[in-house]
């Protein structure tokens, strides 16, 4: 597993601003339906999308990039670029699985956040890990074994953070890490790796913005399936 990061002030908030006007006057916007526990679709945010390696991108790459192979000391490769409008909290959930991704060339390896403000919310990261999008997909699949210990979540973080997650799902994960939107910070975090939003709504937020990558590795021989990590 590829260890997390967390980089305060990782860019200022200039560059952060032109980057994302620049992104919302392409006007990419397309609905994100989530999948919820019914087998039901609800929109939870909206992505802005842009194409990373694109001509028009150039000014947006030549900030961004040196920044994330300096601080991941990997050569990483943008697979999918967008913002995110949340408006929805986000359930337990992976970022292993991304449709049209050439699986045989490249290794799924972080997802990168940017807030794009300052908001009183947070992303949780947990020690458990899945190639299964869904947690509770992986649940009934995997069948793993109740956290127990020191590890368990408390109640205290659960009435606090985590009130609109299955309870029966929290029994089963423990809290790795947890990232507080900064406006510029950055969050690096293994695609495999578990996480979710905070219920932000309960602290009176209807919504946040950040920068969202999805990033891979080359494998060493992209005729192999031989993993990197």
């Amino acid at each position: 597993m590829l260890p997390s990061i967390i980089h305060h002030n990782f860019i200022n908030s200039d560059q952060l601003d032109h980057i994302a006007q620049s992104i919302f006057e392409e006007n990419n916007k397309y609905d994100d339906l989530d999948d919820v526990e019914d087998g039901s679709k609800i929109l939870s945010s909206f992505y802005y999308t842009w194409k990373f390696y694109s001509s028009q991108s150039q000014h947006i790459r030549d900030i961004l990039l040196p920044k994330f192979q300096e601080i991941s000391k990997l050569n990483l490769v943008i697979d999918h670029s967008h913002i995110l409008d949340s408006m929805v909290p986000y359930s337990v959930h992976s970022d292993w699985v991304q449709e049209r991704m050439m699986l045989t060339k490249l290794k799924p390896a972080y997802t990168i956040i940017i807030p794009l403000d300052t908001y009183p919310t947070s992303t949780l990261a947990f020690h458990q890990n899945g190639k299964i999008k869904l947690f509770t997909d992986y649940l009934k699949q995997e069948q793993p074994p109740k956290v127990s210990g020191d590890l368990k979540i408390s109640t205290e973080l659960r009435n606090r953070y985590l009130s609109h997650i299955n309870k029966d799902a929290l029994d089963y994960l423990s809290i790795k890490e947890i990232f507080e939107w900064k406006k510029g910070s950055a969050y690096f975090c293994d695609r495999r790796h578990y996480h979710c939003s905070d219920n932000y709504l309960v602290q009176g937020i209807t919504g946040k913005r950040a920068l969202i990558f999805w990033t891979s590795l080359p494998r060493v021989d992209p005729r192999s399936t031989a993993d990197l990590l």
